[in-house]
C-alpha cells in the first residue's frame, strides 16, 4: 500500500460543524490563519507533513469503504504489512485484522465509528480491539471518526485519529478485576456478587428459569486460625474456594463474602429445583469430608450451607442472602456438616 502523497483539505469549522462549511469573514489576526483560500495552498506541504508525521493514526475512507488516505502511524497501528495491497479496502482490514467493538463482537457497519460518522453526521467515538489473528499481535485503539462534508451537507467521505490505549486498557482492566474479587481467593467479592444476583435474577424472569443461592460456613474456623495462625487459615480458604469452584458450572458464580463465608449464585436451573440444587448442596458437604493438608497438618473441615430458591423463597438478594442464612445457623445448631433448605420455622429476626 502507498501513502498518499497529496491530499485536498475541506475548510470544516474546528468542532465539526454538520453545516455546510462557510467562509470566515476576513479580517486580521489569529482567525485569517483557518487556512482558507490561498493560505491552503501555502501550507499545503506543511500541512501534508503533519499529516505523514503525526505520532496518532489518521484514516480517510470514501463513503463505499474505500482508503483514501491513511498515514504511517495508522498503518503500524493497525499491524498493517508492506505488501498488502494498494486496493484493500476498510472491510477487508476489519476482517484480516480481527477488529472487534468493545463488546466482543465483529466491528461491523453499525458498530463502525467511521460509517457511524458518515451515517449519523456527526462525531463518534468508541474503543476498537484489534487482535490482528495472522500476526497474534492485540491492541485497544482510540477510535475518534468525523463526517467530512461537501458545500451541500452531504457525506464525501469520514476521517478518525487512532490512538494506542492498551495500556490505558490494561490498568483499567486491573483495577476492575481489583473492584471486583477478592484478592486472597481470587473469588468474586460481595459487590460483584450482589451486581451478579440482580442480573441473574432479570434473566430468570425472562428465560422462566431457576436460581438457587447458598450460603455457605466453615465449621470451626477459628479453631484453625487459634491453633496454627492465621496464615494456616490463609491457605484453608484459599483451598476451600478451589474446592467450591470445581463443584459448580462455569456459568454459576462463587463468592467470598467476608472471613469464612462463600456464597454460590446457580444460575438457569431445570428441572426439578430441589432435587438439582440439593444434589450440589450434598456433593459440596460430601467434598470436604476428607481431611485437608494445611501448612503439613491435616484438617477436619466441614460446612454448613442453607439453600433458597429465586422466586419461591424471595424476590430480591437482600430477603433470599437473610434467609440463606438462617437456614445455614439452623445446621450449625443442629450438629453442622450438612445443608438444608430454607423453611418458615427458620427464624430470619434473629439475624
Amino acid at each position: 500500500m502507498q501513502f498518499s502523497n497529496d491530499f485536498d483539505l475541506l475548510p470544516m469549522e474546528y468542532g465539526g460543524s454538520l453545516e455546510p462549511p462557510r467562509a470566515f469573514p476576513s479580517r486580521d489576526g489569529l482567525r485569517r490563519k483557518c487556512l482558507e483560500g490561498g493560505d491552503i495552498e501555502q501550507y499545503r506541504p506543511m500541512l501534508l507533513s503533519i499529516f505523514r508525521q503525526s505520532p496518532s493514526g489518521q484514516l480517510v475512507l470514501g463513503a463505499a469503504g474505500d482508503i483514501l488516505m491513511i498515514n504511517c502511524a495508522a498503518y503500524e497501528l493497525l499491524g498493517l504489512d508492506e505488501e498488502i495491497s494498494d486496493e484493500v479496502t476498510w472491510q477487508e482490514i476489519k476482517g484480516l485484522k480481527d477488529l472487534r467493538a468493545q463488546d466482543g463482537s465483529f466491528l461491523d457497519e453499525t458498530k463502525d465509528p467511521l460509517f457511524l460518522a458518515m451515517h449519523r453526521k456527526k462525531h463518534v467515538s468508541a474503543s476498537v480491539h484489534v487482535r490482528a489473528t495472522d500476526t497474534k499481535e492485540e491492541r485497544w485503539l482510540s477510535v475518534m471518526a468525523f463526517p467530512i462534508l461537501d458545500e451541500q451537507g452531504n457525506v464525501e467521505a469520514s476521517a478518525a485519529m487512532l490512538l494506542d490505549i492498551t495500556a490505558f486498557k490494561e490498568m483499567q482492566d486491573i483495577l476492575y478485576y481489583q473492584a471486583t474479587h477478592d484478592s486472597l481467593t481470587g473469588l468474586s467479592n460481595r459487590a460483584f456478587f450482589s451486581s451478579s444476583v440482580g442480573k441473574a435474577f432479570s434473566r430468570s424472569r425472562r428465560n422462566r428459569l431457576g436460581c438457587a443461592i447458598l450460603a455457605i460456613d466453615l465449621d470451626k474456623f477459628k479453631e484453625v486460625n487459634d491453633r496454627y495462625g492465621h496464615a494456616a487459615g490463609d491457605e484453608l480458604l484459599v483451598k476451600v474456594a478451589k474446592k467450591l469452584e470445581q463443584e459448580v458450572r462455569d456459568t454459576d458464580l462463587v463468592a467470598r463474602m467476608g472471613g469464612d463465608e462463600f456464597c454460590i449464585l446457580l444460575t438457569d436451573i431445570t428441572g426439578d429445583e430441589n432435587k438439582n440444587v440439593g444434589e450440589i448442596a450434598g456433593r459440596i458437604c460430601e467434598k470436604f469430608s476428607e481431611p485437608l493438608q494445611i501448612m503439613g497438618h491435616a484438617m477436619d473441615i466441614s460446612v454448613s450451607i442453607g439453600v433458597v430458591l429465586f422466586p419461591k423463597d424471595g424476590l430480591d438478594e437482600r430477603t433470599l442472602l437473610k434467609k440463606a442464612d438462617a437456614a445455614m445457623y439452623r445446621v450449625k445448631q443442629s450438629g453442622r456438616n450438612n445443608w438444608k433448605f430454607w423453611e418458615e420455622s427458620d427464624s430470619v429476626s434473629e439475624l
